[in-house]
């Protein structure tokens, strides 16, 4: 269930001034992920006489649990992950 709090900070922030909002569950986080992906592989860009889509798409779902790992540059396929194997993170606490 979605958690509205008066102010989210980032973890690890040394400030604790962060922003009113609502923090979304695992649940809500995957409906936006899967609504987002559907709209991206049925985007379509009309100019002029020509038109640009989507034919094809490849999704990592990173579970680096490292700075250096959430940032890393695929160098091929073979360096990601294709399947969604826990839960997304989250990177704000209410305080």
């Amino acid at each position: 269930m979605p958690t509205y709090h008066e102010n989210y900070v980032r973890r690890g922030s040394i400030f604790n001034k962060g922003e009113a909002g609502i923090l979304l569950n695992n649940t809500a986080v995957g409906v936006m992920v899967d609504e987002t992906l559907d709209m991206i592989k049925r985007l379509t860009i009309r100019q002029a006489k020509g038109f640009m889509f989507v034919d094809e798409m490849l999704v990592d779902y990173n579970d680096g649990s490292v700075g250096r790992d959430m940032m890393r540059i695929k160098h091929s396929p073979s360096n990601i992950s294709e399947i969604k194997n826990g839960e997304y993170a989250i990177y704000f606490e209410g305080i």
